[in-house]
């Protein structure tokens, strides 16, 4: 019950307050009667002052309250609206329009604008590969003009609009057909939602509208191979409505075709891994294609062009070592099988001779180099121990600029100088800053290694090079006889392999690798591995895992370099294969180069045969590189061009291949699904386009919600009435002292 602004809240029945109260009051008026006879009219004073407590006693059991005023921001709620900008919302099955206009005129009606507006602030938002604002006027005149996504990242642009919310009441409306291209799962993005109290409410478009259609894309697995060395081509085949039946894939180099058979599941795509190899150098254009698959209905998409280069010459590899031992004598061993590497080899014997044995290199590099232009004539360079024995000040020196300049190093018996010296210490302070370990001086018991996470990725130990499980093979492979403790590890360092503890204790660095400039020292952590090439019987299937290994390394390592031997530029290009409408990075770097060397000039050949000058910026750095970045725009075979002059090579071509996988267009069937389970998560609705007032009514119950209740508070909870009360009682009890009274 309420008076006035006062609401009653008693805090037991109102008849038992009263009852209370007179028995209080009937209390006051007895003693009164007793103290008339001593003190006279004078006790009128205290019944007065007690008959006026039990009233205020009476009052604050009825629980006198009122309603505290609620503080509000004076903000109106937001409503972000996400308008699906990818190309398959112009597929016409909306009746007459298409998806995207069928959503702009059913919500961006000014009638039905007005509903929203009624109770939010209505922002628009267009999203496909990223999340972007758009006005409602521009979108309402021409809404097809802005559904050029070529995919739909519905899960990532819901997140991104989630994220940066602050909440208040927001919702956010999504008009989409609900296909995401990207393949990410949208449970993530409704709970986000719904832990932030934001609603997703969805209106789905359209239907099932795909024709059966097939797109290709392939890529070559390794842009670089030597003569004889297999590599792959991966194709991917992307099927829409082609379900169960069988493509079939040709590979074509000149007048050589291969035929695979390529069979179509329940993915949406299947893929194949093509082998290939060739014994001369050169560049190989391949021309990967699909034969037609039933009633497809575009073949444009069916073929395209990879290419890989076939170097012209072995790696070279140059291993020197003061203290020799079984490691790299099997190493060596198993470098001097491989046909494409040649092999330096120089060993300090004693104080005055070393032993140089060379496989397949000619004379004129047999000597140790002297600075890092000699050095840099070896892809790799293979250090044991003892280098203070091998090694002086200048050679050092130019050893460790060798790698800053890119090249590749292997420390390949853990710490390859003895720091106990005052040669060793010298030998330290050139190299320490390429080695991607800081040395400690214990040393662990024996014990097998496996990959860590960041080896698994790798291409040098994988299934496909060895042909064996690595994991598996490890755990059977004989243990390292030791492995030196690693004191610490710059943040640039990536462990490749680890110990696997017998005891069930933490795991030590067994391998690691660092980037160092342009390029990258890899440390054998321990000794042993020569025991991997001397097997028993029952691991007679792990047998040329060891060769495997050591000749992959030198390949990884190789072909990670920026500079071939003997040229003082190169030509890279962040892919070979690009998808249209990509950014593509095209890098030019020198090396060795003379002071004031010019930059050079790039220049882009399109399939069409137009040709166009390319702007390289300098990038920071103590050696020249210079970058430039396009965006591909047209599909099929282009050609860069790189002039260096007064540089080795002074001119340098590359070539690479823009394909066109459009997978909006390949499968635009709607799916309403994804946008139930998305509002359903995020405590929001699906509304149909043709019952438009509910989402109004549904906003509205939405930011009523959101209003903070009313806060209810007594009236007596406050200080001064407390000590009103105190004063009051302590009055009463004056008086009656004053008056004799107790």
């Amino acid at each position: 019950m309420s008076l006035l602004p006062v609401l009653w809240r008693p805090w037991m029945p109102v008849l038992t307050i009263a009852g209370i109260a007179v028995v209080l009051g009937a209390l006051a008026i007895y003693a009164c009667g007793r103290s008339w006879r001593r003190v006279g009219a004078r006790s009128l004073v205290v019944l007065a002052m007690r008959l006026a407590g039990v009233v205020a006693l009476a009052v604050l059991l009825l629980g006198p309250s009122r309603e505290r005023p609620v503080a509000t921001s004076g903000e109106r709620p937001k409503l972000t609206v996400l308008l699906d900008t990818s190309q398959s919302m112009t597929t016409a099955d909306c009746g007459q329009q298409s998806r995207i206009s069928h959503a702009v005129a059913t919500v961006f009606d000014p009638q039905r604008l007005e509903i929203l507006n009624r109770d939010c602030d209505v922002e628009l938002e267009g999203f496909d590969t990223t999340v972007r604002p758009l006005k409602i006027g521009d979108v309402a005149s021409r809404p097809d003009a802005f559904a050029l996504g070529r995919e739909t990242r519905l899960a990532e642009a819901v997140s991104t609009v989630v994220g940066r919310s602050q909440g208040d009441g927001h919702a956010i409306l999504v008009l989409s057909d609900g296909r995401d291209t990207s393949g990410e799962p949208i449970q993530r993005a409704g709970s986000l939602a719904a832990d932030r109290k934001i609603p997703i409410f969805t209106m789905p478009l359209g239907g099932p509208s795909s024709a059966p259609d097939a797109a290709l894309m392939a890529m070559a697995m390794q842009d670089s191979l030597l003569p004889d060395e297999t590599g792959n081509i991966l194709v991917r085949i992307y099927q829409s409505g082609l379900t169960g039946r069988t493509g079939r894939v040709k590979l074509k180099l000149g007048e050589h075709v291969e035929t695979f058979s390529v069979p179509f599941q329940q993915h949406d795509f299947a893929e194949i891994k093509i082998p290939i190899r060739q014994k001369t150098a050169g560049q190989y254009e391949y021309l990967v294609s699909l034969d037609p698959v039933g009633d497809e209905a575009e073949l444009a998409n069916n073929a395209q062009p990879v290419f890989v280069e076939v170097m012209n010459r072995r790696l070279r590899v140059l291993v020197i070592e003061g203290e020799p031992y079984w490691d790299t004598r099997f190493i060596c061993q198993t470098l001097r099988k491989d046909e494409q590497i040649e092999l330096v080899q120089l060993t300090q014997i004693g104080e005055r001779k070393r032993e140089t044995i060379v496989a397949r290199a000619g004379a004129e590099i047999s000597r140790l180099p002297l600075n890092a232009e000699e050095w840099s004539r070896y892809d790799v360079v293979m250090a044991g121990r003892g280098l203070e024995r091998v090694l002086d000040d200048r050679t050092a020196r130019g050893l460790a600029a060798y790698v800053e300049a890119g090249g590749q190093l292997v420390l390949a018996r853990s710490r390859p100088y003895d720091a106990t010296t005052d040669e060793g210490r010298a030998i330290s302070r050139h190299l320490a800053p390429v080695e991607p370990v800081r040395w400690g001086d214990e040393w662990l018991p024996a014990a097998r290694i496996q990959l860590a996470p960041s080896g698994r990725t790798g291409s040098w130990i994988s299934v496909e090079k060895t042909r064996l499980d690595p994991d598996d093979a490890f755990r059977r492979l004989p243990p390292l006889e030791e492995i030196q403790r690693v004191a610490s590890m710059p943040p640039a360092s990536i462990v490749l392999a680890e110990t696997l503890p017998a005891d069930g204790g933490e795991p030590q660095p067994a391998i690691v690798r660092m980037q160092v400039g342009r390029g990258a020292t890899v440390a054998i952590l321990g000794e042993g591995s020569w025991k991997w090439s001397l097997l028993t019987p029952n691991n007679h299937d792990l047998r040329g895992f060891y060769d495997i290994f050591w000749s992959n390394l030198v390949r990884w390592l190789a072909f990670g370099g920026d500079f071939p031997p003997g040229q003082q530029a190169s030509l890279q290009l962040s892919r070979r294969s690009v998808r249209l409408g990509d950014d593509l990075t095209i890098d030019v770097a020198y090396r060795f180069a003379p002071d004031g060397a010019a930059a050079p000039s790039l220049e882009l050949t399109s399939p069409g045969g137009e040709t166009r000058p390319l702007v390289a910026k300098r990038l920071p750095g103590p050696l020249p590189r210079y970058r430039a970045t396009l965006q591909t725009d047209a599909a099929g075979v282009h050609h860069v061009t790189a002039s260096t002059p007064g540089l080795t090579p002074a001119e340098m071509t590359a070539r690479f291949n823009v394909y066109d996988v459009n997978r909006e267009r390949l499968n635009a069937s709607a799916d309403p699904l994804t946008l139930k389970m998305l509002s359903d998560l995020s405590g929001g609705a699906v509304t149909e386009p043709e019952s438009f007032e509910e989402l109004g009514n549904q906003l509205a119950s939405h930011r009523r919600s959101m209003e903070t209740p009313p806060q209810i508070e007594f009236i007596w909870d406050q200080a001064f009435v407390m000590w009103t009360l105190l004063g009051w009682m302590a009055a009463e009890w004056l008086i009656r002292r004053l008056l004799g009274l107790w």
